[in-house]
């Protein structure tokens, strides 16, 4: 399906039915730094802790060596960004259906006290190329647990420093090198919808 500079994407099948198809991303542990394995580990532990339809699923993961080897559900479809660039815009009824289905999903992590950092059309994957494919939230590489207590937690808490994701979609806090909280992916939802309703 794809390959980068530390990983191979490809499609395998389930030896009980021929027609299950998943997405196997094998990844050369090698090519990463002992931060950058931290930092791949808490994206898979955060993922297998994750149940929601408008989020890609982790089936299974598998660490050996020198190799780490991720299931996920297959999407057939391509990401937002894509399916934009294609049709130029999306009507009132498109926009409405494709951003609730975004905000289920970062409403989501969010009650888990987990901030993307990194939300952007390229983020949201089609499940098929149908009109009416479920979206779904991808690429938490950046996902971060608020470490705060429960008893003070709420979603105008700072709980990050780190500057990261896309700049174009980041909010000032990040860009600034404020502290920030979950209100952070709220920001680059609104950058979202305005690329989806104007463009």
């Amino acid at each position: 399906m794809g390959h980068g500079l530390t990983s191979i994407v490809s499609i395998g099948y389930s030896i009980d039915n021929r027609k299950d198809a998943f997405a196997v991303k094998t990844i050369d542990k090698k090519k990463f730094s002992k931060n950058e394995l931290d930092v791949l580990k808490r994206e898979v532990f955060l993922l297998s802790t994750f149940s929601h339809r408008n989020i890609v699923s982790l089936i299974e993961s598998f660490d050996e060596n020198v190799e780490m080897t991720l299931i996920f559900e297959l999407m057939k479809g391509e990401d937002l960004f894509t399916r934009l660039s294609r049709r130029s815009y999306f009507d009132e009824w498109e926009s409405r259906r494709y951003f609730k289905q975004m905000l289920n999903a970062v409403a989501y992590i969010h009650r888990e006290k987990v901030a993307h950092r990194d939300i952007k059309p390229e983020q949201f994957l089609f499940s098929s190329h149908q009109k009416d494919a479920v979206l779904k939230l991808s690429d938490f590489g950046f996902a971060k647990r608020c470490s705060k207590k429960k008893s003070s937690y709420n979603i105008e808490t700072s709980c990050f420093r780190t500057m990261c994701g896309t700049p174009c979609y980041a909010s000032p806090e990040v860009l600034s090198g404020k502290k920030y909280g979950l209100k952070t992916d709220v920001w680059s939802l609104g950058k979202c919808y305005i690329l989806i309703r104007i463009i």
